[in-house]
């Protein structure tokens, strides 16, 4: 586990941040009814099913310190340090804990971690008080690292990844729709949904993108604000609605299919990734390690992934962004 950054609130330093949500609309029947067999009534988040705004004043809970750890991949940790001196709350996104990441078979692809042994338990980690998931795809939902975990922990996810969390037994799942937010740990943290990577067709619903706010302790009104796509493909229409941030979380090596043939870009890379910290006014811009995995098999040898950190900081210096701090 590597610390990437620490963000200490109550100082004049900290930039403020808001979100602007569009109105949530309601799910579709059939995602209606799985998450409410999904979900309990003891759940400790609850969607939005209005339209959200900013609070008139500031929260009665903040935080006074945010970590952001990255467990290599798409995995990553954020954790909240409460400003009533309560123990840090770990909110574990995309999480792949053990074993291998594998598509169909190990044959067609299997990846590896190099912090994962054969002996790494999920309880090796630590306290897990909440999972953010923002696609259904195993390298989002891992089936060998979830079916470790205890089944009442709270979940937010993107819609289509209700059914198979509901089969893994999970019992507290918020499904949240593009446009919804909810809140975590009686308001101390937030999340907001947007449209996420384009997986599949044009036709096909966008995955989820978060924005994670938090209130900042001493500064009225003022939230700590990061955005997460882990494809760098967000829907550019919908980033005018969410700006500005503090700290944009996006991959920036590229990974394409049969670069000679189509060159399709199952992960986009370092010009989204610098338009995406632009369109946000970004701060900070932290890059996803999923370029760090050692895979075999079919798929992985018809993929080819570039980019560098020293190329995303020329980039960004030609877009006049050389403010921005790279968090590796």
């Amino acid at each position: 586990m590597v610390e990437a950054f620490v963000v200490t609130f109550g100082s004049s330093s900290v930039p403020s941040g808001h979100i602007l949500r569009t109105e949530c609309r309601p799910l579709r029947p059939a995602v209606a009814r799985r998450a409410k067999r999904a979900q309990l009534t003891a759940s400790s988040a609850t969607t939005s099913t209005t339209p959200s705004t900013p609070p008139p004043s500031a929260p009665q809970v903040s935080a006074s310190e945010v970590k952001y750890r990255s467990l290599e991949s798409n995995t990553w940790v954020f954790e909240v340090s409460p400003a009533d001196a309560k123990p840090p709350l770990r909110i574990f996104v995309d999480p792949w804990l053990v074993g291998f990441l594998e598509f169909f078979s190990p044959a067609f692809y299997r990846a590896s971690k190099s912090a994962i042994s054969s002996s790494t338990k999920v309880s090796d980690y630590g306290q897990i008080d909440a999972i953010l998931i923002s696609q259904n795809l195993p390298d989002h939902l891992h089936t060998p690292t979830l079916s470790q975990m205890p089944k009442n922990i709270p979940i937010i996810c993107d819609p289509s990844s209700v059914a198979p969390l509901t089969q893994l037994g999970f019992s507290d799942i918020t499904p949240l729709p593009h446009g919804c937010s909810t809140d975590l740990f009686g308001g101390v943290v937030s999340v907001a949904a947007s449209p996420g990577a384009l997986v599949g067709p044009p036709w096909a619903t966008r995955k989820n993108a978060y924005t994670v706010t938090v209130p900042i302790a001493g500064e009225e009104g003022r939230r700590f604000s990061l955005f997460y796509e882990p494809h760098a493909d967000p829907d550019p229409t919908s980033l005018a609605q969410i700006k500005p941030v503090d700290a944009v979380l996006t991959p920036i090596t590229r990974a394409a299919l049969l670069p000679e043939i189509l060159d399709y870009p199952l992960v986009k890379g370092i010009p989204e990734a610098t338009d995406l910290v632009k369109s946000l006014g970004a701060r900070k811009a932290i890059v996803l390690q999923n370029g760090s995995t050692a895979g075999s098999g079919v798929l992985d040898k018809a993929i080819e992934i570039c980019g560098t950190r020293a190329e995303f900081e020329k980039e960004l210096q030609k877009k006049g962004l050389g403010s921005v701090e790279v968090v590796w």
